[in-house]
């Protein structure tokens, strides 16, 4: 870990909180990738309708 790299473990969750409340999925492993949040969205859109 480079001396730049010491203040991203604190941010990392502040990033995944952001992404929670602007899409509404939670992303609990790193890094945070576009691929992983569509995975989410569709997760989250289909999880509803396996209830019904």
């Amino acid at each position: 870990m480079a001396i730049g790299e010491t203040s991203l473990p604190a941010m990392m969750p502040a990033i995944a909180n952001a992404v929670y409340n602007a899409v509404g999925v939670r992303i609990t492993d790193l890094p945070i990738t576009p691929d992983k949040v569509l995975r989410g969205l569709h997760e989250k859109e289909v999880q509803p309708m396996r209830r019904g």
